[in-house]
């Protein structure tokens, strides 16, 4: 194939795919409403499906192996009816997102380089990872079971602080001068106080929706 027939191709995946993400982020953004509307959970999966097959026909592999594990996520919702919690919500954000970042990337000036994808890919292995294990629970509580690939299994992020910088002189009160940092927690959040250093608010449309980031 011509390289002027392989842009021309990826400009129209690039295209449909936005469209396709923008479905899966309306279906997020009350995502309990979408799970109690048939042909509206029936939109979502599509939508990560038709990204996984053509994303496949074009070698994109970290971004058809995310829309894969999104769709395979969308899959146990159509078929195990839950109650939804903000913190399932803001972990299938924290995916999408994801899927958003690679997009982004490839209909950048310099497109999707192998190793920004394997960062990327790499940086989202954990919340992956979280959102399996709490739709393992979720569905766990109405008495079903998850049948998914799952993810390599990860260890929740530590916040560690940086030490203090270190003056270049010595102030003429003390000889010393450090201070410890203390990182603040959300006291009202459950899912802060869990992934205190990957959580961050982020507007959808007119919606503030709480995101587990990478």
């Amino acid at each position: 194939m011509l390289p002027e027939q392989q842009q021309r191709i990826l400009g129209y995946f690039i295209e449909e795919a936005r469209d396709h993400l923008n479905t899966i982020e309306q279906g997020l953004l009350n995502l309990q409403g979408t799970l109690d509307d048939p042909e509206m959970i029936n939109e979502v999966f599509r939508a990560a499906h038709s990204i996984k097959g053509g994303s496949a026909m074009l070698g994109l592999n970290s971004i058809q192996r995310t829309a894969h594990r999104l769709e395979d996520c969308f899959k146990v919702l159509k078929e195990n009816p839950i109650k939804v919690d903000q913190k399932l919500e803001s972990l299938f954000l924290g995916v999408s997102d994801t899927l958003k970042s690679l997009l982004e990337h490839l209909s950048g000036t310099f497109g999707l380089s192998e190793e920004t994808a394997n960062t990327i890919m790499s940086e989202a292995e954990p919340v992956f990872g979280w959102l399996h294990e709490h739709l393992e629970l979720l569905v766990g509580e109405q008495g079903g079971a998850v049948d998914i690939e799952k993810p390599e299994p990860v260890t929740k992020p530590t916040f560690t602080p940086a030490p203090p910088p270190q003056p270049s002189f010595a102030p003429r009160s003390s000889g010393i001068v450090g201070s410890s940092f203390k990182p603040k927690y959300c006291k009202n959040c459950e899912i802060c106080c869990n992934y205190s250093s990957k959580v961050r608010h982020r507007k959808i449309g007119k919606d503030w929706k709480l995101v587990v980031s990478i």
